[in-house]
């Protein structure tokens, strides 16, 4: 009597399990089957084709500033964030040695004024005294290269005091143009060191012009070919995204680098700063836009697969059946890709594949 009631209950369980499983795969056929699979409709729609970039926005223009002279920094009129007109003054370098200098220079070149006429005097008069036979010829030629060499030697101490002036006058640092101060780091008191031909000296600050700004990005070299010089820029702006700014390319350079293990060419894209919260340092995202094609047939582009290596359309029939649609593909962006052929507007297709090919398709990419 035990073993048939154990029996029974065993039965009983095996019974309850297999109508659950059956039950649940009953449940998933019918949810794969076509009249509920995910559908989307052939539509109309224009695509555009970009290349995408990032860059930093910089100064179109942005002049370095350094000194001519070395010194010492005597008074620093500006701060930085400043704006100034071309010619301003920037900074006042210590005058007390440059006086000095002028000073002694000028002291000199009188002294060899006085010494050009003392030997044009002596000059004179020998030549005088040679008419008359009272002084030798060898003498008055003397007499004469002794004032030529002082004449020669008033202009070189001319040359000394003009040096001197001029260095008087490079104690004031002026505005090379006008523009936005940037990269003060020097302080008063210090003392810094000229720009000559052997060294670049002490670098002052940059004085940026920002009325004209730039993006420096690089595309790779597939993209770059795609571009040229006369294709309009659309440039947004992570930290400003209600501001669009249009801009045009400057430069494509003809030489590439590697980045990141791929080809590189650099690109400039200059823009006119029409927004005053447009600041040098800020990023910018640059679309370069390629091709675009109007009011044509589209599908999302998870919509097409590639079975038996071709492009296919699960088309939806409208008794929920499908079939398998071979199509020519276009354009395409992000989302969308034109249909040129194989399917029209308003067609149904699906967005899963097909029962039993799962193994065999892929989406297109």
């Amino acid at each position: 009597m035990k073993k048939t009631i154990i029996s029974l209950l065993i039965l009983a369980a095996l019974g309850g399990a297999g109508w659950y499983f059956w039950n649940a795969w009953d449940q998933s056929r019918e949810k794969d089957t076509p009249k509920e699979r995910q559908n989307f409709e052939v539509v109309q729609r224009t695509i555009e084709q970009n290349i995408e970039a990032t860059g930093i926005v910089e100064p179109l223009i942005s002049t370095e500033v350094r000194s001519e002279i070395s010194g010492r920094i005597d008074t620093i009129l500006i701060e930085a964030g400043d704006t100034v007109e071309r010619g301003q003054k920037l900074i006042e370098l210590d005058r007390n040695t440059l006086r000095n200098e002028l000073t002694e220079a000028e002291r000199n070149l009188q002294a060899y004024q006085l010494r050009v006429e003392q030997a044009e005097r002596n000059y004179n008069r020998l030549k005088l005294l040679t008419e008359q036979e009272y002084a030798r010829t060898s003498e008055l030629e003397d007499s004469l290269t002794a004032l030529e060499l002082a004449r020669l030697e008033l202009e070189v101490r001319s040359t000394y005091v003009e040096t001197a002036r001029d260095n008087l006058d490079k104690a004031t640092i002026l505005a090379p143009q006008a523009g936005v101060v940037s990269d003060l780091t020097v302080n008063e008191g210090q003392v810094i060191v000229g720009a000559t031909s052997v060294n670049q000296g002490t670098l002052l600050m940059k004085v940026n012009d920002l009325s004209e700004l730039v993006v420096r990005s690089s595309i790779n070299e597939v993209d770059v070919m795609r571009i040229s010089d006369d294709t309009t820029v659309e440039i947004s702006f992570d930290s400003i995204p209600d501001h669009l700014a249009t801009g045009q390319i400057t430069d494509i350079s003809r030489f590439g680098s590697a980045e990141n293990s791929v080809r590189v060419f650099p690109v400039e894209v200059t823009f006119p700063a029409t927004d005053p919260r447009l600041r040098s340092g800020i990023t910018a995202n640059l679309l370069f836009p390629i091709e675009t094609v109007s009011d044509v047939p589209a599908v999302l582009i998870s919509a097409v697969f590639k079975i038996r290596g071709e492009q296919t359309l699960v088309i939806v029939k409208p008794d929920g059946e499908y079939e398998l649609r071979a199509v020519k593909t276009g354009l395409s962006d992000t989302e969308y890709v034109q249909i040129l052929e194989g399917a029209e507007i308003g067609d149904k297709v699906s967005l899963t594949r097909p029962p039993g090919l799962e193994r065999m398709t892929r989406p297109i990419r």
